[in-house]
């Protein structure tokens, strides 16, 4: 399995014993060549997402929109808890309240799945194990 890793991705992960290749991606930061049409896997670490449900909240909908309408499952895995998004402060306009209220808003409107990684390493390791299983499960309906 060959990983594609998105041109615009600052700080790229390490798919230790797995080849990589840097190519732009049209929803993503990273995927294979046999899931690309399939599913989304988008990184963030917390200020990443946090601004992304807040202040780029329009930006983030019309790309998590635009999976959707691709009919492409997207998996967002973060760099850090859910916990740690609450607490996060610098230039905090919303309490965590609000933010627990617009994350499960998000994942219920749009069918998103979030994964919590409390390492870069645990993070490569969860998205290996997620495309692993996407392939797997694409064979198993090639051969039906």
């Amino acid at each position: 399995m060959i990983i594609i890793i998105d041109t615009r991705e600052q700080l790229p992960l390490s798919f230790t014993g797995h080849e990589t290749i840097s190519r732009k991606l049209d929803e993503g930061d990273y995927n294979t060549i046999e899931l690309e049409d399939k599913i989304v896997i988008e990184r963030k670490s917390v200020p990443d997402f946090y601004n992304s449900i807040t202040n780029d909240h329009a930006r983030f909908k019309r790309e998590i929109l635009r999976a959707r309408d691709k009919k492409k499952p997207m998996f967002i895995f973060i760099e850090g808890t859910i916990k740690d998004v609450f607490d996060y402060t610098v230039e905090r306009k919303y309490n965590p309240l609000t933010i627990e209220k617009i994350i499960n808003t998000m994942i219920k409107r749009y069918e998103l799945t979030i994964i919590e990684c409390k390492t870069r390493e645990i993070m490569s390791e969860k998205i290996m194990e997620l495309m692993e299983k996407w392939i797997q499960a694409k064979q198993q309906k090639e051969n039906i």
